[in-house]
């Protein structure tokens, strides 16, 4: 399935926010086109009723290799949890800096080498600067 992004910014603010549906399968590499700063995400549990896992795991991927990420392969920056039926929102302050852009991914295994994608869509948001 396509993942579904919009960054909404306003001339008015510093931050942007970004708001991705559907990536229980595609991984979204480089979504701002640049490096950025990331200082809340939030996983919408609410959502995963469709998902056989009680959890799915948020992958944060602040460089892109050659031949893009891969997950399983490629080691993520963060991994942030969400669980089904709650809506999640992780909050760094001072942000986390990230040079390469703000890749990421969802699977529903744990660590660095999970690559079980979701049953269902799972929706995220990010605020970044």
């Amino acid at each position: 399935m396509a993942v579904a992004t919009t960054v909404m910014s306003d001339v008015n603010f510093t931050y942007k926010v970004v708001s991705s549906t559907d990536i229980e399968s595609t991984t979204v590499q480089d979504v701002l086109g640049g490096s950025c700063t990331l200082y809340t995400v939030v996983i919408d549990g609410l959502l995963l009723t469709g998902n056989d896992a009680e959890e799915v795991y948020l992958k944060i991927y602040d460089s892109i290799p050659d031949g893009g990420v891969v997950a399983g392969t490629t080691d993520p920056d963060l991994i942030f949890m969400g669980r089904r039926g709650v809506k999640m929102t992780y909050q760094i302050p001072g942000g986390f800096a990230l040079s390469g852009g703000l890749s990421y991914r969802c699977v529903s295994d744990q660590g660095t080498a999970g690559t079980t994608n979701p049953a269902a869509a799972v929706n995220v948001q990010f605020v970044v600067s």
